[in-house]
């Protein structure tokens, strides 16, 4: 059983038990969503719509959970504690996806729900760091349309080595202290890499 604590920059404690215990993080990139764990990732999911409370939700189901414990896909051990991670975008905090996670997220499974992440806070989403990399790999690529974007974008999420992103959980601890000794300053990209 893995137990996950939270450490905000407004709470002066220290950072140790991150590491793998945020699972489901997720990121939104253009009209394509995705989530990773340290286990793996889900598939990309294309939103037909304005990014609203149903289309989010529908995102979760069939690109995350449908695959959840998938050895190929995002490869979550069955029965231990996680938070699944999002930031404060309407989608995220509306009542209506406040109500479908917790019916529908694995028993024992935390989310960050409206009021659940500081505002004006530093991104500590570990997907963030992913979603750089798949920025810079758009620029490396001269993905300067929509159409030749998402193609880099599905293309590379699939080359991003598991271990990437697993030293990005491991390395969650340092950067959460990092906002700690900074009282909730900036903080520099850490464990950034364009691998």
């Amino acid at each position: 059983m893995i137990i996950l604590c939270f450490f905000f920059f407004f709470k002066q404690k220290t950072a140790y038990e991150m590491l793998r215990s945020l699972v489901g993080s997720e990121m939104c990139i253009r009209d394509r969503w995705g989530a990773i764990s340290f286990w793996g990732r889900s598939n990309l999911h294309f939103f037909s719509s304005t990014v609203n409370a149903a289309e989010y939700k529908k995102a979760i189901k069939e690109a995350m959970l449908d695959y959840l414990h998938d050895a190929e896909w995002m490869a979550v051990p069955e029965g231990i504690e996680l938070t699944f991670m999002q930031d404060g975008a309407p989608c995220h905090t509306a009542a209506s996806t406040d109500q479908w996670l917790e019916e529908n997220l694995p028993s024992g499974w935390r989310y960050t729900g409206r009021g659940g992440w500081p505002p004006n806070s530093p991104d500590l989403n570990i997907i963030e760091l992913v979603w750089n990399m798949l920025q810079d790999k758009g620029i490396e690529h001269a993905a300067w349309t929509e159409e030749k974007l998402c193609e880099v974008i599905e293309d590379e999420w699939w080359k991003i080595p598991q271990s990437v992103i697993q030293e990005l959980y491991f390395q969650q601890a340092d950067k959460m202290q990092l906002v700690v000794d900074r009282k909730g300053g900036r903080i520099p990209r850490v464990g950034h890499t364009s691998k």
